[in-house]
């Protein structure tokens, strides 16, 4: 997630890096985060490039699946690692690399 969000995990759910605690704010990326940025990103960018309200719709429809599990698989590992072993100032460049194979992946999927 971004790091409003990143930080408002960790204020609401603590900065303890207990299992328990790590797999909250992780399943929370996934579930809250996730599924409301992907939906944007794709309608915004269906948008922009001249296509209607609801063909952007279908098309957001029909990729986030695709797009949900290439998060899961880049973000959820990185999160659960983040949030254990990673000190709070480096996670803006991990994020950045993470960030860098999911719009490629993005890219490819769509």
């Amino acid at each position: 997630g971004g790091a409003l969000w990143l930080r408002h995990l960790e204020r609401r759910l603590g900065p303890c890096r207990g299992p328990r605690n790590v797999l909250l704010k992780s399943g929370a990326d996934f579930t809250c985060w996730a599924p409301t940025v992907i939906t944007l990103n794709l309608l915004c960018v269906s948008l922009m490039t001249g296509h209607s309200l609801e063909d952007s719709f279908e098309t957001a429809q029909i990729h986030l699946p695709q797009l949900l599990l290439l998060e899961a698989l880049i973000f959820t590992p990185y999160n659960l690692c983040q949030f254990t072993h990673i000190p709070a100032e480096m996670r803006p460049s991990v994020k950045a690399c993470c960030s860098f194979l999911f719009s490629i992946g993005i890219g490819l999927s769509c």
